[in-house]
């Protein structure tokens, strides 16, 4: 296939049977936005990849990359969507990456990370949402986001009691943490969330009573609607992304 192609900014070949590492073309090419998820692409990603400021999507989720993340991903300073779950990446999240200030979806989910610095957490302040796959406890750091608006950790092996790890954001509108192994109970202080719209706990071992603050969420009009293994976005929840990110959802 020839990618010499000057002008073409957005490519999307996702949900084929294509194998072998990323291709060095792409890596050449000056594009926008890089679709890639479900196929069966390996090896590490390119490091190359990331010198260009200009890439604005890159979904390579439900691949079989392995490798850490490289060092200098954070010149992607453009990037707004990162979409790397379902892979083998390991290592830890490189601190470049507190220098992607336009990022909105983050999806690291289904990798094998160490623990994440906790100084990441600490700069990652603005970021829309998080979909990260942890082992043991939960960073303190990353509860302290505090415009957080999307915290998505389901089907992980998060350990720790909820109520010492409930974010610190005003701003909340989705918690996910289902099926994992948290323990405790649901504190009254679930009140304060009142932007808070989709609450999923379920698979967990919580305790206790169910808080009759609960019902001054008002907010909650939606349900979630679990999508492909991709995908964190809820029905109507991302507004003003659906239309730009529509590509993200599979029927």
């Amino acid at each position: 296939m020839d990618f010499s192609i000057t002008r073409l900014q957005y490519l999307d070949l996702s949900g084929n049977k294509l194998e072998g590492p990323f291709p060095n073309c792409l890596v050449e090419m000056r594009l926008d936005t890089i679709i890639l998820f479900n196929n069966k692409l390996t090896r590490s990603i390119p490091q190359q990849l990331f010198k260009s400021a200009r890439l604005h999507v890159l979904h390579l989720s439900q691949n079989n990359f392995i490798g850490e993340l490289p060092e200098n991903i954070g010149n992607a300073t453009e990037m707004q969507y990162l979409m790397l779950s379902g892979n083998n990446i390991s290592g830890q999240i490189p601190m470049s990456m507190s220098k992607m200030d336009n990022l909105k979806i983050l999806d690291l989910s289904i990798n094998k990370f160490s623990d994440p610095n906790d100084s990441f957490y600490h700069n990652r302040i603005s970021l829309f949402g998080w979909e990260i796959s942890f082992l043991g406890h939960l960073p303190q750091n990353l509860t302290k986001l505090v415009n957080l608006q999307h915290l998505d950790l389901h089907d992980n092996n998060i350990t720790g009691y909820f109520q010492d790890v409930l974010p610190q954001s005003p701003y909340l509108q989705v918690l996910v943490l289902r099926n994992n192994s948290f323990e405790g109970f649901i504190p009254s202080t679930i009140s304060n969330f009142s932007s808070l719209r989709i609450l999923d706990l379920s698979g967990n071992n919580l305790s206790g009573s169910i808080p009759l603050e609960i019902a001054n969420l008002r907010s909650m009009i939606e349900a979630p609607v679990h999508m492909s293994t991709s995908g964190f976005l809820y029905n109507n929840f991302v507004y003003g992304l659906m239309d730009e990110m529509s590509f993200y959802i599979e029927d």
